[in-house]
């Protein structure tokens, strides 16, 4: 049974999400600062699995009727990782794991790095304190659980940050934001831009 054997390969992929983790010191730091924020916007133990890697397995697609064993099975697997690990270390790790299951083969579709702009950047330290100074309250750096277009930035070696209105059911039915959170989310940026653009010093 394809299935059979694409599911046993699938049971040891998702062993990834549970191995050790390439993670700087100061990725670990910020993420502990901002724990008690972090946790309580998201879920109780977020913090904790956003150092880890997760694995979800996407989509899969097999066999033709229940009545017949199924010759051809297939599966999407979207591995995320936290700043630190990189993609050549999971490539590896999947082709060993892979070569344990030789009635199975994988094909790689997209890829990329986790790129993080250090918390010390002075990109982060006055687009921080910009946002308290307008919010009013104490602001935390944290790295995203999504993927956004500042890596492109970063592949570059430009600082990027991303800085926005509170998400609700993100990925999930009826996901918004709320319109009165907008204003002080374009104040932050402008005053961000100004103060970058002529040196301002923290």
């Amino acid at each position: 049974s394809a299935i059979a054997a694409l599911m046993e390969l699938l049971k040891d992929l998702q062993e990834y999400s549970r191995g050790p983790m390439i993670v700087p010191d100061s990725v670990k730091a910020m993420m502990e600062e901002a724990r008690d924020c972090f946790d309580n916007l998201l879920c109780p133990g977020a913090t904790d699995a956003a150092l880890k890697a997760s694995v979800n397995i996407g989509t899969i697609q097999g066999g033709l009727s229940v009545n017949m064993i199924p010759e051809e099975c297939s599966a999407e697997v979207d591995f995320r990782l936290p700043p630190g690990e990189t993609v050549e270390r999971l490539r590896e790790w999947v082709d060993s794991v892979t070569q344990r299951h030789p009635l199975c083969s994988g094909e790689e579709f997209n890829s990329y790095d986790a790129y993080l702009t250090e918390p010390s950047d002075p990109l982060v330290v006055i687009a921080r304190e910009a946002a308290e100074e307008t919010l009013d309250h104490p602001v935390y750096t944290t790295f995203s659980l999504g993927g956004t277009e500042a890596r492109l930035w970063r592949e570059y070696g430009t600082p990027a940050i991303t800085f926005g209105p509170n998400h609700h059911n993100m990925g999930s039915p009826d996901e918004y934001i709320e319109v009165a959170e907008l204003p002080y989310v374009v104040r932050v940026h402008a005053l961000t831009a100004l103060r970058f653009l002529i040196g301002h010093k923290t």
